[in-house]
């Protein structure tokens, strides 16, 4: 959809932390957290070749939204987007892993699951 409508001429650039989406995210985690529940944000890897058709600033805000939940006390944000390490090798296509992609975002998911079980 994001395609799409970029396509359509009207500029489409998703808000910056001030849409009713952002809003809705912030009223889930905060009450997540208000009753004791430790949240987790997933942000999931992407093909190597895929992150290098994305325009300068087209992911500012995903960026900036991830970097404001990491500060919140009781969130963990592990976000993968950007880490080294993922190769063709661990995608079925540009957009899915595949068996070997699952098990290695497993085996880096496992230590932050047991670090915040272990707190």
């Amino acid at each position: 959809n994001v395609t799409t409508m970029m396509k359509t001429g009207s500029n489409y650039r998703p808000a910056h932390h001030s849409s009713q989406a952002h809003a809705a995210l912030d009223y889930e985690i905060s009450t997540l957290l208000k009753n004791d529940i430790h949240v987790i944000i997933v942000g999931l890897p992407h093909h190597p070749t895929a992150l290098t058709y994305v325009e300068e600033g087209r992911w500012d805000g995903f960026n900036e939204t991830m970097s404001k939940y990491s500060q919140w006390p009781g969130v963990t944000v592990f976000d993968q987007s950007w880490e080294s390490g993922w190769e063709d090798e661990h995608f079925f296509d540009r957009n899915h892993l595949d068996d070997e992609g699952r098990a290695e975002f497993c085996a880096r998911l496992a230590p932050v699951l047991e670090q915040i079980l272990e707190d």
